[in-house]
């Protein structure tokens, strides 16, 4: 855990997810120590939220209430940004999510602001089969948020 914690402490960019809220990235940031050193570490901390919700774990959940969640468990200062997907998948990807209980992330960008974050909008969706953050796109913006 000393190693991530310097690296934490030396990074230049600090992404957290996209992933699983309650069963992958909030776990990650429950590690003794890990939110106190996000905290206090200088680079910008970005969230990347979700684009579909996930059955049984985060149903109905809009961008904001994902951001939420992670600030109810660990507080705030963890996080800088939220990187929030804008571009609405297909009407066939959405019914086919439909059917497995999963929509289109709600990307309610005033609220996310209303929780102290600045947004980072845009979009960032790869459609094949299924609903993906494009890696490229996520890529791209967040290297244009450290080379400047």
């Amino acid at each position: 855990t000393r190693e991530a914690l310097e690296a934490l402490a030396a990074a230049d960019l600090i992404v957290i997810g996209p992933g699983s809220v309650f069963t992958s990235v909030i776990p990650n940031l429950l590690v003794p120590d890990v939110a106190a050193a996000l905290k206090v570490a200088p680079a910008p901390k970005v969230y990347v939220c979700n684009v579909m919700t996930q059955t049984g774990e985060t149903d109905d959940f809009t961008a904001s209430e994902h951001v939420g969640a992670i600030l109810d468990h660990v507080g705030s200062g963890v996080i800088d940004y939220a990187m929030v997907n804008t571009a609405v998948p297909s009407a066939d990807a959405r019914e086919r999510y439909a059917h497995a209980h999963q929509s289109f992330v709600d990307p309610d960008i005033d609220r996310i602001r209303a929780l102290g974050m600045r947004v980072i909008a845009g979009d960032y969706v790869s459609e094949t089969d299924v609903v993906r953050h494009d890696p490229m796109k996520v890529a791209g913006r967040l290297v244009s948020m450290v080379v400047r």
